[in-house]
């Protein structure tokens, strides 16, 4: 075990993103309806964020603030799903698992110490193992890359609860999403 749950999820991403993607299927992003026409035209693009706000670990692994801008996810099916961060009315859009990029991780944008006593609980299961419970738990995972629109589906007005049936964004108008 790493110092670090972050930076020890980063130097096994490959394995953490199997695992995560063998548990949950589809991973959801809620995003301002104000955002959709940048949406289908660049995809869901990842986030800056302050210094501050970045582990110090996750800055020296990832070798720099610039390369910690991240994308969160909803793993669907995890027992929570944390409030979106952008303005109303949202949208919500899907990725399969199988289209994530490579780069998965815990999110550390919020209930870093949580993630890190549960890490050191868990201190001798593999980081994998540790990840999918963690992101079952708390409903969260982020990327390290942008989302390109043509690998997005959109839930419309009327769908089902199962991305695996929505439309795909570029095929849909905007009258026809849902918005909430």
């Amino acid at each position: 075990m790493q110092d670090d749950v972050f930076v020890e999820g980063l130097a096994r991403a490959e394995e953490v993103r199997i695992a995560l993607t063998d548990r949950f299927e589809w991973f959801t992003h809620d995003t301002g309806f104000s955002h959709l026409t940048q949406v289908r035209d660049s995809g869901l693009p990842t986030r800056e964020y302050e210094p501050w706000e970045i582990p110090v670990d996750v800055k020296e692994a990832r070798g720099g603030e610039a390369n910690c801008r991240i994308l969160c996810f909803h793993p669907l099916g995890a027992k929570l799903r944390p409030p979106s961060s952008k303005e109303r009315p949202h949208i919500r859009l899907a990725v399969a698992g199988a289209d994530l990029p490579k780069l998965v991780g815990l999110d550390w944008t919020y209930e870093q110490k949580l993630v890190r006593s549960r890490r050191r609980a868990r201190a001798s299961a593999p980081i994998e193992d540790v990840s999918v419970e963690i992101a079952n738990e708390l409903g969260s995972v982020s990327v390290y890359e942008p989302i390109k629109p043509e690998l997005l589906r959109v839930w419309t007005i009327g769908a089902s609860d199962d991305p695996a049936a929505w439309p795909w964004l570029n095929d849909t108008k905007n009258d026809e999403i849902m918005k909430f």
